[in-house]
C-alpha cells in the first residue's frame, strides 16, 4: 500500500467511516513518498525473492503528473517486477495506461460494481458512466493490459434485469 484514503465517496465503502475516525487528527487522505516506497520494495524483493507485487491502494493512479509518473520511472528502473493495482475508470488516460504497461503492469483492477447508471450512481455513489468505464477499458486494452473487474449483484433496488445489465457491460468491456 502506497497511500492511504480515497477522493471518492461511494456509499458501500469502509473510506467514510475512515474519514471520520481521522476528523481533527490531520489529513485523512495520505500518500507515502515514491522514494519511500520504492526503498520497501528493494528490502522486500530482497528479503522474501518476490515475482510479483499487488498495489491495494484504493486508488493507486490517483495524481498521475505528481506521483504516478515520478513512481513508475523509478520503479521500472529499480524493482522491474510485475504488477497490478487498482483503477478509478474516470481518470485513466492514454499515456497512463501506456506507461503502466510499460512499467510491468500486467493487469488492472477495476470497480464497475452495477452496469446500471441509476444504481452506480444513485445508489452507490459512484459517479461514473458506462461510457467512462467503456472508454477506460479500451484505453487498458490497448495498451496490452488485463482488466480485471469487481461486480456487485443484490444491489438494494436492484433485479435480476440490472444483473443482466452488468453482465452485458462486462461483455462490452472485454473484462479478463
Amino acid at each position: 500500500i502506497t497511500g492511504r484514503g480515497c477522493h471518492y465517496n461511494c456509499t458501500f465503502c469502509f473510506n467514510h467511516a475512515l474519514k471520520k475516525l481521522y476528523e481533527g487528527k490531520g489529513c485523512y487522505l495520505r500518500r507515502r513518498t515514491v522514494g519511500n516506497v520504492i526503498k520497501e520494495l528493494l528490502k522486500v524483493k530482497k528479503k522474501f525473492k518476490i515475482k510479483r507485487i499487488d498495489f491495494l491502494d484504493d486508488t493507486f493512479i490517483y495524481d498521475f503528473e505528481n506521483w504516478l509518473k515520478p513512481f513508475l520511472k523509478e520503479y521500472s528502473n529499480k524493482i522491474g517486477l510485475p504488477f497490478t493495482c487498482s483503477v478509478r475508470p474516470n481518470i485513466v488516460t492514454k499515456e497512463m495506461a501506456d506507461m503502466l504497461k510499460k512499467s510491468d503492469c500486467h493487469s488492472v483492477k477495476m470497480g464497475i460494481e452495477s452496469g446500471n447508471e441509476f444504481l452506480n450512481n444513485k445508489v452507490l455513489g459512484r459517479n461514473l458512466t458506462n461510457e467512462q468505464i467503456l472508454k477506460a477499458g479500451k484505453l487498458l486494452k490497448e495498451a496490452g493490459l488485463k482488466i480485471e473487474t469487481f461486480t456487485m449483484i443484490g444491489i438494494p433496488g436492484g433485479s435480476t434485469d440490472t444483473a443482466l445489465e452488468s453482465l452485458r457491460l462486462n461483455i462490452a468491456l472485454k473484462s479478463d
